[in-house]
């Protein structure tokens, strides 16, 4: 995601479409516009520009792109060489279904020049699930994720509070047992650690390296073959999931924390935060706990950028430590305030745009909070009380979704490939764009909670967990 709130909007009112300013304030012709965008698949596009220019000099030009509207020189950038006349870019590295905003630009000695907007959306991502790994009660089950076909489980000395995650032929699990398993893709378990407490976050490995946060606060990796702890570090408490990109592990305890994901040493801290951190377009989001607002920070030096109020409702805030998310330019909260819809959902200047009333702050360990999940156009939430619930991510209206059981609700999901994965009375396989099941599967249930977010893994290697996609292949 990008510049902040108020920065956003300043830049969203200064920018220049057909720019009539010369360095020295005097008129000129100066005009920039942005060239429509082409050649889009699911993680590539091109587009481009045309200046035509008198008494400038261009000192570099091509397009800025990003999430959210409005984008700046300080979101993703590709250059050209080049100064006036028409020129292409391509835009490499995408997320596959996601809406992007593209403005050309050109630099001056003096001044940034920008063009109009144009929007795109990139193509769905095609990898076909092959294997899902699902946590119920105590138990482990291997799935052939395209027929529901149980390959192997295996039960636990306790209840598994936290998805799996799959990677480097293992699946992660911690149990309330307080123990990180490492299980192989046979079931056979190849290593266990013991850690302060449980915690019902997942965790995470890439690069050799597997990472869990415990209730404690403390930050552990390990080893991801024999298990042995590479290094620790006290958070101050754990409070959502911990998030990984480029190298850099972000997480909310005491602080909101930049950690070198090789060593554990901090790269940068700031105001204390709650939740897990979104990062996106090298800006990273968070709901400030003492200050109930949102910030953004710069990703890689911890700048914060700006701050935003944490509900367009004046007299109180959205909720500290359930989850927050950033998608396609809205923010995305929850307050249990009373009398307050539990789902606030505003832009980025802060204006409301929606809300849902959905029921928050369970007890139920399995419980990961009402935030939303998206699949194309809709976001799914789940009710402690209700179970599972649709909507349509940018008005708000309801959806009639996918089939669950009464008595054991989904309280979690995992999206991979446009099919919908949970558990409710049944695992499920769910095809929300023919509302079709594509199959079921029995499960051990021996309490009244459904389990945790299945793991998925697809035929391109790619892990995908609630929904995210996982592209550590």
């Amino acid at each position: 995601m990008r510049p902040l709130p108020f920065a956003f909007f300043f830049l969203f009112c200064t920018a220049i479409m057909n720019c009539k300013k010369s360095q020295n304030g005097s008129p000129s012709s100066f005009t920039i516009s942005t060239l429509e965008v082409g050649s889009i698949t699911e993680s590539s596009a091109i587009s481009g520009g045309k200046i035509a220019e008198v008494g400038y000099t261009v000192l570099s030009r091509g397009v800025c792109f990003g999430s959210l509207h409005s984008p700046t020189i300080a979101d993703s950038t590709v250059t050209v060489s080049g100064d006036t006349g028409v020129f292409n870019c391509n835009l490499l590295r995408l997320a596959a279904n996601t809406t992007y905003y593209v403005r050309a630009f050109a630099k001056t000695s003096g001044n940034v020049y920008y063009g109009n907007e144009q929007t795109f959306k990139t193509t769905q991502y095609s990898d076909p699930p092959v294997s899902l790994f699902a946590a119920v009660g105590n138990v482990l089950y291997a799935v052939d994720a395209q027929s529901g076909r149980m390959k192997w489980q295996i039960s636990f000395p306790s209840y598994l509070y936290s998805s799996p995650f799959y990677a480097d032929g293992m699946i992660f699990i911690g149990c309330s047992d307080k123990k990180l398993y490492a299980i192989d893709t046979t079931g056979s378990q190849r290593w266990s650690v013991s850690m302060p407490s449980w915690s019902p976050t997942a965790a995470l490995a890439k690069g050799g390296i597997v990472y869990k946060l415990d209730a404690s606060g403390d930050l552990f990796a390990f080893d991801v073959q024999s298990g042995a702890q590479l290094w620790s570090v006290n958070v101050g408490f754990g409070d959502g999931d911990i998030n990984l990109s480029a190298g850099v592990i972000f997480v909310n305890g005491n602080y909101l924390l930049a950690l070198d994901s090789k060593i554990g040493t901090v790269i940068w801290s700031a105001h204390y935060g709650v939740g897990t951190p979104v990062v996106v377009n090298n800006r990273v989001f968070t709901i400030d706990g003492g200050a109930y607002q949102i910030f953004e920070y710069d990703a890689s030096t911890g700048t914060l950028l700006s701050a935003l109020p944490a509900s367009p409702y004046t007299t109180s805030p959205f909720l500290d430590g359930v989850q927050l998310k950033v998608r396609n330019g809205y923010i995305y909260g929850f307050s249990t305030y009373p009398n307050l819809p539990g789902l606030i959902v505003c832009d980025t200047f802060g204006s409301l745009k929606w809300t849902a009333n959905v029921a928050v702050g369970s007890e139920n360990p399995y419980y990961e909070g009402p935030q939303p999940y998206f699949s194309d156009s809709t976001a799914y939430l789940f009710d402690e009380n209700a179970g599972m619930r649709c909507f349509n991510a940018n008005s708000g209206a309801y959806i009639n979704g996918p089939p669950q059981s009464a008595s054991r609700k989904p309280l979690s999901l995992t999206i991979a490939n446009g099919i919908l994965y949970y558990s409710s009375d049944l695992l499920y396989a769910f095809d929300p764009s023919t509302r079709s099941v594509l199959w079921t599967m029995d499960i051990e249930q021996n309490d009244s909670s459904p389990g945790v977010a299945p793991c998925i893994v697809g035929a391109s290697g790619n892990v995908y967990l609630y929904d995210k996609r996982f592209d550590w292949k």
